[in-house]
């Protein structure tokens, strides 16, 4: 009776320490994978904004690859607009408080128009720097089907974009008076360059 109950206490005893290694192996695993990165396709650094170029990347999922290419193009384009206007935005209210012009909401104003019609020019000539298009099974309703995920990389010089948004500006005289071309770039590059160093 002696040996049973020693036997049945180094049981529970063994038991309870390989329950507890195993939870805490188990533990350990969800640790790893719990808010764990995930890789997607041109996260590298490369495929960033930097002081040279705009970049964005555009993700788009149809049942047509062509279409899925299309849809990635254009939320691309969509971003690299998003982008420019963000830049623009920061640098006029830089240049702003750095030199005197008129009407402060006029000038904003007539920047915000100027930023839309020279970002429209300037995606149409935007090119592709990368793309990716990846396969996924699907099932719906009992159908089954391939889904086709792309993602498209575009780039827009910066030089180039910033000649058109100078043009727009420039095509009107009375913007002669408060617009220095040569102090706004000089805004718009350190911008860039601090863009490009939060990456």
């Amino acid at each position: 009776m002696r040996n049973t109950l020693k036997f049945l206490t180094v049981f529970a005893i063994a038991f309870m320490v390989a329950f507890t290694v195993s939870n805490d192996a188990t533990a350990q695993r969800k640790r790893k994978t719990i808010g764990k990165k995930m890789d997607t396709p041109f996260s590298q650094k490369r495929y960033k904004t930097d002081k040279k170029a705009f970049r964005a990347i555009g993700n788009g999922k149809s049942r047509k690859e062509r279409s899925a290419m299309l849809k990635a193009r254009t939320d691309a384009q969509r971003k690299l607009a998003e982008e420019m206007k963000a830049v623009v935005k920061t640098v006029t209210e830089e240049y702003m408080k750095e030199y005197e012009v008129g009407d402060t909401y006029e000038f904003q104003s007539m920047m915000e128009n100027k930023t839309i019609v020279a970002a429209k020019a300037s995606i149409s000539g935007a090119s592709e720097m990368d793309s990716e298009v990846y396969t996924i099974k699907q099932k719906k309703n009992g159908e089954k089907f391939i889904l086709f995920n792309a993602y498209v990389v575009l780039e827009m010089d910066k030089e180039t974009f910033k000649q058109k948004l100078n043009n727009e500006v420039m095509k009107e005289k009375k913007n002669e008076v408060e617009f220095s071309k040569e102090k706004f770039n000089e805004i718009f590059d350190k911008e860039m360059e601090s863009l490009e160093s939060e990456m």
